[in-house]
């Protein structure tokens, strides 16, 4: 079965008020595809909404175009607040929403002390035996087949410094997929720039990838033969915004993942974000 596991963090709700977590003068609009539908920022619907917006006369900075039939829209950053509601009365408009920000999360950091010849032994660690993990370790339960995709900040050591995730980058590797969707250097205040490998200086995708998946002599990770993807959505500090976000589960859901783990949390309604519809509609594709 497919899955997507949104794990809202509680502790975050009082870094950002809802209104300190709304982008200035920033939106995501829903389109209704017409024509024949593509797959590209060229689509009828994008062309209509633009010829639209420049007979109005509305200054706007193009963000981000989703051309996928999961969500078909763009967002972008306006220069009168005002002419807002002018543009969420065009015909080819079914939503609008504002782009928000969200924190990155911080992982927890512990010393775990074990004798470098140690061997591997049966599963004692505590939250398996509590959540009964162990078990299905002892039943052979170990995630074969399934692909989880890790939309956080990124995955440490991949290609060569982690054994414990592979040491390792696609084909063949534990990590096989994903994409860097923001730099090193995005802040969630400066426009993002791709880079070129998943790396993390953040951790706390790396905390999330090995909680998963590790594979070491004095750790297993819940489900130790799944196969990873990640998506960096975060730079090496500040936020992130949700139409990012909707793009890294976009691609995800594309690459085809099984699962998609997201530690990204805020104090707005759930339902009041297109990042959430986007989730909500991967659910009922069976991407739970």
């Amino acid at each position: 079965m497919k899955g997507i596991s949104l794990l809202v963090l509680s502790s975050l709700a009082g870094v950002f008020s809802v209104h300190d977590n709304i982008v200035p003068n920033s939106y995501i609009v829903e389109l209704k595809p017409t024509g024949k539908h593509k797959r590209d920022s060229t689509s009828d619907a994008h062309s209509d909404f633009y010829n639209s917006i420049n007979v109005s006369g509305i200054q706007i900075q193009s963000r981000h175009n989703f051309t996928s039939d999961l969500f078909h829209g763009t967002s972008f950053k306006i220069e009168d607040k005002h002419k807002a509601d002018i543009i969420r009365e065009f015909p080819h408009v079914v939503r609008m929403w504002h782009v928000k920000r969200y924190s990155q999360p911080k992982p927890v950091k512990v010393e775990l002390v074990n004798s470098p010849n140690e061997v591997p032994k049966k599963d004692r660690f505590g939250p398996h035996i509590m959540t009964g993990v162990n078990k299905l370790h002892d039943h052979g339960v170990l995630g074969d087949g399934v692909f989880v995709a890790v939309v956080d900040t990124g995955i440490y050591g991949i290609d060569y410094t982690h054994p414990a995730l592979g040491g390792c980058f696609g084909s063949g590797c534990l990590v096989f997929t994903g994409r860097d969707l923001v730099g090193d250097k995005y802040t969630g205040d400066n426009d993002p720039v791709p880079g070129n490998d998943i790396l993390d200086c953040g951790g706390h995708g790396t905390h999330v990838s090995g909680i998963l998946a590790a594979n070491d002599k004095s750790f297993t990770g819940v489900s130790p033969k799944v196969r990873l993807g990640g998506w960096k959505v975060f730079g090496c500090k500040g936020t992130t915004q949700s139409d990012i976000l909707i793009q890294a589960f976009q691609e995800a859901a594309d690459a085809g993942a099984d699962i998609i783990s997201a530690s990204v949390g805020g104090p707005s309604g759930w339902s009041e974000d297109a990042w959430a519809v986007v989730a909500s509609r991967l659910v009922d594709r069976g991407v739970l």
